[in-house]
């Protein structure tokens, strides 16, 4: 197989049957002003269902930096882990329908960080044609 790949398109495959997590459409990155998450979901085929497919990330204020708390806590100062949030998500695969669950949990030391992103916007390729529920 030969795929164009110009400098201002890179190309991506994707195994039927992955979740990727990718910043706002505009950015290159997530960055601290990310509004948005983009999910694209890559839903295995009819052909292979039932199945499900499981898919976890963390999300960090993607400032402070591990070191830096090591570096406080060696100096008498209290800290704890840095705020995080942990989600997970599982896509289960039916011949006729897509079922998304997800689950946020937030741990640290309860500074009280949220993530500034408040939308999670999923994709499915074109072609999908089964309801996502």
């Amino acid at each position: 197989m030969t795929l164009s790949a110009p400098l201002e398109r890179c190309p991506l495959l994707v195994r039927g049957g992955s979740l990727i997590v990718l910043a706002e459409p505009d950015q290159a990155a997530a960055t601290r002003h990310s509004r948005v998450r983009v999910l694209r979901a890559f839903p295995l085929p009819p052909t292979h269902a039932p199945g499900s497919v499981a898919f976890a990330w963390t999300e960090d204020d993607g400032v402070t930096a591990d070191d830096a708390l090591a570096t406080a806590a060696t100096a008498g100062a209290a800290t704890g882990d840095r705020d995080r949030l942990f989600l997970s998500c599982e896509l289960h695969c039916s011949t006729d329908a897509l079922v998304l669950r997800a689950r946020a949990t937030f741990v640290g030391e309860g500074r009280g960080w949220r993530p500034l992103f408040t939308t999670i916007e999923v994709q499915l390729p074109a072609a999908e044609r089964r309801a996502l529920v």
